[in-house]
């Protein structure tokens, strides 16, 4: 099925099967009046996360996961996704389960669904709903009896949050990341630890401490907002800006087999005299994390590619438009360029069901900050291929965050410091 159709099943499907059981689950609240406390949520041996689409989600709540599977001695913890996402979970190596829904057809996604929800109500006893815009996620959660059901809502979605046991509001126009990190302090009064993950993460690659003046690329994003990547003639003259100032540069594209083909077009238009490897769809994802480690500089759209970049590369470039940088980088002490252009219908992503703009992409259009962004990268890049010295990747913020929790019958949220 494609993206589209995805979407208009989750939208329609969806709210027709929510609105058809919410006056069930409403009535079997009052009767079966479970524990729905805190210490209910802290004493959950087998948490189960929901998440369908976005693996850079993933890795930016895996701090807020780690942090929850150490809560309590002998904690299990799985995962419902998405064949997209699955190579990302399986790369993270913290869950102990993964279950995969098939959506490839209706007749896969309902029957792989229906093993999915059957599971979480075999298995679990708290769920933790990742997807702040998908009806069908709500739907699978609650038709499948959890005890305790977490989910993230935002403007869009309040008139769900009583479908669940407790919602932690997602502000669009906020920090996602802050929402994912009120997690293990909603379930176990704890915080999660960015330096931790990001270092546990180095050290499962093993990286070498060497960086060569390799320039890893990511052109290539999910079909979620195609509208995200960057113009061909844009990549060429960064490229060839680079080369012309510091021709040893090697270059390397990173991705699926879906951006092999986009990749191959830049290249070849490019035109470069040095080294150039299009490895995209050659390598699984923990080979493509070990190349980000020895890349000097990260080039890239919004995709995963570029939230792993942050954790593994000393310099990371990125360009942003139908999506907002601020509300999914967590402020790290980097060496970084993130650039975006003030259009007014940008972000656009999550917001409305096609982009205004029908794929023209003007907010994507960077032909005055091309010069910029080649300046950036040759005055990072290192002189040599000798060992650079370790970059400390410690996060920066400088107040605690405010999120807003809705616990079950009470009337006013209770605001959660993370």
């Amino acid at each position: 099925m494609t993206l589209h159709l995805r979407k208009q099943i989750d939208f329609y499907v969806g709210n027709l099967l929510i609105g058809l059981i919410y006056p069930l689950v409403r009535l079997a609240a009052l009767i079966l009046r479970r524990d729905h406390s805190n210490e209910a949520l802290h004493a959950s041996q087998h948490i189960a996360f929901v998440k369908l689409l976005g693996g850079g989600s993933i890795f930016i709540a895996l701090p807020a996961i780690e942090a929850i599977q150490r809560g309590q001695p002998g904690r299990q913890i799985s995962i419902v996704c998405s064949r997209s996402v699955e190579g990302f979970v399986k790369t993270m190596g913290v869950f102990d389960r993964i279950v995969v829904i098939d959506d490839r057809s209706l007749a896969s996604l309902l029957r792989t669904g229906l093993a999915a929800a059957r599971f979480l109500w075999q298995e679990a006893d708290l769920s933790v709903d990742l997807e702040v815009h998908s009806r069908l996620t709500t739907l699978l959660t609650t038709a499948a009896g959890v005890r305790n059901r977490i989910g993230l809502v935002d403007h869009a979605s309040l008139w769900r949050r009583r479908l669940y046991t407790h919602a932690v509001y997602v502000n669009p126009f906020g920090r996602i990341f802050e929402s994912y990190d009120a997690l293990p302090r909603l379930i176990d009064g704890r915080s999660s630890s960015v330096d931790a993950t990001y270092q546990n993460l180095r050290t499962q690659l093993q990286l070498d401490s060497r960086r060569p003046q390799q320039v890893a690329l990511g052109v290539g994003c999910s079909d979620l907002a195609l509208e995200r990547q960057l113009d061909v003639d844009a990549w060429v003259r960064i490229l060839q800006g680079i080369e012309r100032q510091r021709p040893a540069t090697e270059f390397v594209f990173l991705g699926g087999p879906g951006d092999r083909a986009l990749a191959e077009e830049i290249r070849s238009k490019s035109q470069l005299k040095g080294s150039v490897h299009n490895k995209c769809g050659e390598l699984n994802l923990r080979e493509s994390l070990r190349e980000l480690g020895r890349s000097s500089v990260y080039l890239g759209i919004d995709s995963a590619l570029l939230h792993f970049a942050r954790a593994l590369t000393p310099t990371v470039v990125g360009f942003w438009g139908p999506t907002r940088q601020d509300s999914l980088l967590r402020p790290l002490s980097l060496n970084e360029l993130q650039l975006s252009r003030q259009v007014s219908c940008s972000p656009c992503v999550h917001f409305t069901q096609s982009p205004p703009c029908r794929g023209q992409n003007h907010c994507m259009s960077f032909k005055d900050e091309l010069i910029q962004v080649v300046d950036f990268v040759v005055r990072s890049l290192p002189e040599d291929t000798r060992s650079v010295p370790t970059q400390s990747l410690s996060t920066s913020r400088e107040k605690s965050a405010l999120v807003w929790v809705y616990d079950p019958d009470q009337n006013q949220p209770r605001a959660l410091h993370v």
